[in-house]
């Protein structure tokens, strides 16, 4: 019974592993599904500084006062953005790092789990040889008294 009780439990454990584990997949599947939305942006970002510099090109010859405003706005525009980048990206670096974390705790409990199931086999196992040597004499106790 409490083998059955044992499987069970280790079934349990390992579905709901594999359910953490399909869910921290799904995770990565979003976290590649931004990075990839990210990436557009920095295609829009790359074109948008390739127009900034051609507009900046003819504006020189044009007026260099303009052309000093429009860098600086260009400027903090793009460090905004590369600000806000590298913010995002660090919280996907602590969530894949949370994640990560999950998954090796969840490991080491499995592991733990099997050493517990282990030595709880071998106790089972030592009980029921005590059992049998215990009923083993039993009986031949029994058989000494009925043949006295």
């Amino acid at each position: 019974m409490d083998e059955e009780r044992i499987v069970k439990l280790i079934g349990e454990e390992t579905a709901r592993l594999e359910h953490r584990i399909e869910h921290v997949e799904q995770r990565l599947d979003a976290v590649e599904t931004r990075l990839e939305a990210v990436e557009k942006r920095l295609e829009t970002v790359e074109k948008r500084i390739e127009e900034s510099e051609q507009r900046l090109t003819r504006r020189i010859t044009e007026s260099s006062a303009s052309l000093a405003k429009l860098i600086t706005d260009i400027s903090d525009s793009l460090q905004k953005e590369i600000r806000d980048l590298h913010q995002h990206r660090s919280r996907m670096d602590a969530r894949l790092n949370r994640h990560g974390g999950e998954l090796i705790s969840g490991a080491r409990w499995i592991a733990r789990l099997t050493e517990w199931t282990q030595a709880t086999d071998d106790n089972m196992m030592h009980r029921d040889e005590r059992l049998a040597d215990l009923e083993s004499r039993i009986k031949k106790l029994e058989s000494d008294r009925s043949a006295a």
